[in-house]
């Protein structure tokens, strides 16, 4: 055996004072036989440097760090230094076992694990509040019944920048499982792995808060949660991972939260996942969790089963926050192709809803309390009813703010509310289309209940057969009010039709052809620009202070008529009205610029625009420019910009806004659009 040297300066007059030994890089083989004889010789600070090679057998396997604070790494990685543990259902062996309270200071680096197999953590077990690093490792062909490489259990190890490819738990956690545990989980690749039951990639179940950052989690398999399983009380924070290609036997393929568990899923893209039988191809929650669903990127996924709800994502019970999501080309075979949120409470505002396929409720499906708001809801189809939403439930949401256009559904192109009293208020439902099926309500269509239809703009819809605007069947009883049903086109009942056992009273609106009511009118609403979906008013329109007498807008004056007020605060009005939201790189973007002037004098101002990047950079791209705006005059100017050909991909933010100098504030409109491939 070879030796070391270790100076020892022992200080006669001084007790308990010594100076530390300094750290020794420990060979093996070199100078020690096997990995665990290198540990073994090892104390607190010391590197055991490991060569080139295959180690298998006692000593290279079941290895122990003793609690010490020591670096075990290999000399070229993961790819030429092997740990083969020879593991077999008889002969149960794994890489590592960690148990006595291991801090961050005992590292784990550039091996390959494989062939572990034991019942818990067949590659590494963390246990006993140990907290290691594992880091560059690979981790290949491993199995146990409960995490197939890493099982942590009562720890809080980093698991950083490994792979994880082929390993299989016969329950759950075919990666990584955590019980009653906080690892964090970060810059790791997780693919191909399988489990029995749950987490073919992670599962985290009994109080446990992994952070999940920054992996990419791909084609695996499972029956639930192939991508990520939580459940029991667990709440990990999910943010930046890629999570796609994987699939489940049944539900909730990328992501599958159930029993009060509140996971926080932020900034992830979430495509391709297919979920086998049942709901969720993307995201699926149920048993009173309340997950908050933020900033992510979902879509492509699939749940094409016989009870394929929320193609996107699946929300049954609890109190789910939806926002500021990307969700677009989801299937569902049943309901909700985007998202479909059943019981319980749900806030899903400022989302992008888009092309997304179900049977009903194309883009969404909502049966639960809560609000449904500030959403663009566009380019959806459902083949049953509510291209853009579905409505139903004794306890139905507040559907504010939104901008449903261009779906195709049968019953109700744009919504469809199935025996609920939703109120639905300050939506833009537009060029919308109700022609598979029933072909009924080509805005919206009301199957009975008693909606409450307010301040929305409802325009240039189509039923191939009843009700162009609205339909109302089976009982129905909808109350519209302070509302624009204009353009809208049908066989029969342009904008209404009522089947006989139906009512609607329409009160302080601008219908086409007019309508018995108090209030009501028949006029041009005065659109902004109408060929560019912009449905705000210009000044002068009819729609202006009409509404009901006793509802004021934000500015203090008589409520508008439509979705959007016109804001008489300031004497001149600034609205942009871009020709696309999708570009691509060294394309252009037209934006075009209405002025509006209610002064009886010409009006000197300043105008300037600038973008927000993907990256959060602001950037000026026009202005500051002066311009004069002729008295009671509105003024309409195509402005083009030139995308840089090398203008990163993603989502943008491009505003502008008028004034005078040095101080003087105007008004200011903004639009989000998107740089992607052509």
């Amino acid at each position: 055996m070879m030796c070391r040297w270790r100076w020892v300066v022992a200080g006669l007059a001084v007790i308990g004072l010594a100076s530390p030994a300094p750290a020794t890089i420990i060979h093996v083989p070199l100078e020690y036989a096997t990995i665990q004889s290198g540990i073994d010789a090892a104390v607190n600070g010391d590197t055991v440097l490991v060569a080139d090679g295959t180690y298998g057998g006692p000593g290279n396997r079941d290895i122990d760090f003793w609690g010490k604070s020591v670096l075990l790494t290999s000399e070229n990685g993961p790819e030429s230094t092997i740990i083969d543990c020879e593991g077999t259902p008889t002969n149960p062996h794994r890489g590592f076992h960690f148990h006595n309270g291991e801090s961050a200071s005992s590292v784990v680096r550039g091996f390959t694990i494989k062939n572990g197999c034991t019942a818990y953590g067949g590659g590494v077990c963390c246990e006993n509040a140990s907290a290691p690093r594992l880091v560059g490792n690979t981790f290949l062909g491993n199995v146990a019944n409960s995490g197939g490489a890493i099982r942590c259990a009562g720890s809080s190890p980093a698991i950083v920048g490994n792979a994880f490819i082929d390993n299989t738990a016969n329950s759950g956690g075919g990666g990584i499982s955590c019980l009653y545990a906080s690892p964090l989980i970060s810059d790791n690749v997780i693919r191909e792995n399988a489990a029995g039951w749950f987490g073919a990639a992670i599962e985290c179940w009994g109080y446990s808060s992994p952070q999940v950052l920054n992996n990419s989690i791909e084609a695996n398999y499972s029956r639930y949660g192939a991508g990520l399983y939580c459940y029991d009380h667990s709440s990990p924070m999910i943010k930046g991972n890629t999570i796609s290609g994987n699939a489940t036997y049944y539900s909730g393929t990328g992501i599958h939260c159930k029993e009060y568990s509140s996971p926080t899923i932020e900034d992830n893209t979430i495509t391709e996942n297919m979920a086998g039988g049942g709901p969720g191809g993307g995201i699926y929650t149920h048993e009173n969790c309340s997950p908050t669903i933020v900033g992510n990127i979902i879509s492509g996924n699939a749940a094409p089963g016989l009870f394929g709800s929320g193609g996107g994502v699946m929300c049954d019970g609890g109190s789910p926050t939806i926002s500021y999501n990307v969700i677009s080309e989801n299937l569902a075979s049943a309901n909700g192709g985007g998202f479909h949120c059943t019981d319980g409470a749900v806030l899903a505002v400022g989302n992008m809803v888009k092309e997304n396929v179900a049977d009903a409720g194309g883009g969404v499906w909502v049966a639960s309390s809560g609000i449904v708001g500030w959403n663009t809801i566009e380019g959806n189809a459902a083949e049953h009813s509510g291209g853009g939403m579905r409505i139903s439930g004794s306890v139905p949401p507040t559907v504010v703010g939104n901008r449903i256009v261009n779906n195709t559904g049968g019953r109700g192109g744009g919504i469809c509310c199935v025996s609920a009293d939703p109120s639905i208020t300050d939506n833009v439902i537009a060029n919308t289309l109700a022609s598979l099926g029933h072909a009924q309500g080509g805005g919206i269509h009301c199957w009975g209940g008693s909606p409450l239809i307010a301040r929305n703009t409802i325009a240039n819809n189509t039923a191939s057969m009843e009700g162009g605007g609205i339909s109302c069947t089976f009982s129905a009883s909808p109350i519209v009010v302070n509302s624009i049903l204009w353009g809208d086109t049908a066989a029969t009942g342009l904008e209404v039709y009522l089947e006989a056992t139906s009512s609607i009273v329409i009160t302080y609106s601008d219908v086409t052809e007019g309508w018995l009511g108090e209030g009501n009118i028949d006029a041009d609403p005065m659109f902004v620009l109408e060929a560019g979906e912009d449905y705000r008013l210009l000044w002068g329109s009819p729609c202006i202070d009409a509404g009901h007498p006793d509802s004021l807008d934000p500015d203090g004056t008589r409520r508008d008529m439509g979705a959007h007020f016109f804001d008489q605060d300031d004497y001149l009005t600034l609205y942009l009205t871009p020709e696309t939201t999708q570009v691509s790189p060294g394309g252009e973007l037209q934006v075009h610029y209405t002025v509006i002037n209610r002064r009886a004098e010409p009006e000197e101002f300043w105008v300037a625009a600038g973008v927000m990047t993907p990256g959060g950079d602001s950037l000026l791209i026009m202005g500051p420019d002066r311009y004069v705006v002729p008295a009671e005059y509105t003024a309409r100017v195509p402005v083009l910009h030139h995308v840089p050909p090398a203008a990163p991909l993603g989502h943008y933010h491009y505003g502008s806004a008028i004034g005078r100098r040095p101080s003087m504030f105007y008004d200011w409109d903004d639009f989000r659009f998107t740089v992607g491939e052509p």
